[in-house]
């Protein structure tokens, strides 16, 4: 039953993934086109985590209200206690906290254009609870420490020199190569540095109420479609006719989670050359902003291969499978949590013209499409 206010219901505006009865069509000016293609991975079998959309149409009545969602809080009460129950996990609980990323959609690509919140539900309590479900401290006060920061930047426009030089400091003391060594007591310490920087920043005590900050990161995407870079980027790319990001709430999965544990894009063939061989870049102990931030040196890739050959079988596997579904060349995102492989993202992959050349011949001789398709994706 969704909740109604006015002549705007949002709960008609709310849409799950994973739940197999109840799956919205994957329609990208619906959905967005990264829950779309979330929507075809599951449908195909491939191992998504569960997620809630906000449609496109709940940004478009955010932007013309211009301050909320009347209602909106309401409605997502019971999406959200559809992925508590499938998770067996609770938002803000101190045994079995939930814990969501709040990415960005809209109905056509418009990569790092917009915002991404990753660990909400983290807090003072729930920080323990991690520790509790996961027996990994690391993980636990890595992640605590990562919402802060991104919460800061996202919501409230910290810079990121704020945060960056406490870790720096902490690196170069303990003369260590990267993040990635910052042992549990240091993260901690980190994490406690953090909470006084928010709260200057903020004017007050970092939010410990997961609703809080879920609800700050959802208008915080919503606010981030008209940001100066993402307006910019649809005059550039003929997209201005696109009047709305949705939102896709999903359980995290920890690239993070340690030594068997990481995050990684990839490409279904070479996006350089157009050879039919997957090319990954990959960073263990992880999360997906690591990789594509820029902030790391991104070169695990071998390491995948050589140290998880089932998992990267598995990787070969999906490959074909995407290749399939789509008829095209894909660009991918993944992270795997603890030996376990999710896939978070696909779209068709950006190619080089002598890649492109390549990639339609091959694709022509696989049978994945005709002739008049290929030449047509050519003059495209």
């Amino acid at each position: 039953m969704s909740t109604k206010t006015g002549d705007f219901d949002p709960g008609a505006h709310i849409y799950r993934v994973g739940d197999t009865a109840n799956m919205p069509d994957a329609d990208p000016q619906q959905v967005g086109n990264k829950a779309s293609n979330l929507i075809r991975m599951t449908r195909i079998g491939l191992p998504v985590p569960v997620a809630i959309v906000l449609g496109t149409e709940l940004c478009r009545n955010y932007l013309e209200s211009g301050t909320r969602v009347p209602g909106l809080g309401e409605a997502l009460a019971q999406d959200l206690a559809w992925i508590q129950d499938y998770t067996d996990t609770r938002l803000g609980d101190w045994r079995r906290p939930l814990l969501l990323s709040v990415r960005s959609g809209a109905a056509a690509s418009m990569p790092g254009m917009m915002e991404t919140v990753l660990n909400i539900g983290m807090n003072d309590k729930t920080v323990r609870g991690v520790i509790r479900m996961t027996g990994n401290a690391r993980l636990a006060w890595d992640c605590y420490r990562r919402l802060i920061q991104s919460y800061c930047e996202v919501v409230h426009g910290a810079r990121p020199d704020n945060f960056d030089r406490v870790v720096d400091h902490y690196i170069e003391a303990q003369q260590l190569s990267g993040q990635e060594e910052l042992d549990t007591h240091t993260l901690e310490a980190i994490c406690n540095e953090f909470l006084g920087i928010s709260a200057a920043i903020i004017g007050k005590p970092f939010p410990q109420d997961p609703a809080e900050q879920l609800q700050q990161a959802i208008y915080a995407v919503f606010n981030s479609w008209m940001s100066d870079k993402a307006v910019k980027y649809r005059q550039l790319n003929g997209l201005e006719h696109l009047t709305g990001t949705a939102v896709t709430i999903q359980n995290m999965v920890f690239g993070n989670a340690g030594v068997t544990s990481g995050s990684g894009v990839g490409f279904t063939r070479d996006p350089a050359t157009g050879e039919n061989s997957m090319y990954i870049d990959f960073l263990f102990n992880a999360q997906g902003e690591d990789v594509v931030s820029g902030r790391r040196t991104v070169r695990d890739a071998v390491k995948l291969q050589d140290l998880m050959p089932a998992l990267y079988r598995q990787l070969e596997d999906i490959k074909e499978r995407l290749e399939k579904e789509y008829r095209d060349m894909q660009d991918f995102e993944f992270t795997v949590q603890d030996n376990h492989l999710y896939m978070l993202q696909t779209r068709i992959a950006k190619r080089t013209p002598l890649a492109a050349v390549q990639v339609a011949v091959d694709l022509v001789n696989e049978q994945l499409v005709d002739s008049t398709e290929a030449q047509e994706r050519l003059r495209g």
